[in-house]
């Protein structure tokens, strides 16, 4: 399988969930901004892993599938511009984010 895009999600309670819940029980949300509750940004503490962990290996995830050499020439070749547009966005949100 050859696939063409990739998403990373993280872990996200929502209020009326009974995950949200647990998350509450345990005390491990430890971001109250609603604008955050989006699957990308970390919400919750995990037992193996802390917020800055769990955005340093989901951004390391980002970087190993979008920045291949062989996935970034195809897609160039398919898309062009609009892939060149898009990869700066994603590559943006990794450096400041």
């Amino acid at each position: 399988m050859k696939p063409s895009y990739a998403v990373f999600s993280l872990a996200t309670p929502y209020p009326g969930a009974q995950f949200y819940q647990q998350m509450v029980e345990e005390n491990l949300i430890k971001v109250k901004d609603w604008s955050k509750y989006n699957l990308i940004s970390p919400i919750i503490d995990t037992m193996e892993c802390s917020l800055e962990e769990l955005r340093k290996i989901q951004s390391t995830a980002f970087r190993k599938f979008y920045l291949r050499p062989r996935y970034l020439l195809s897609q160039i070749w398919m898309d062009g511009p609009i892939f060149l547009k898009t990869i700066a966005g994603v590559i943006l949100r990794l450096v400041y984010f």
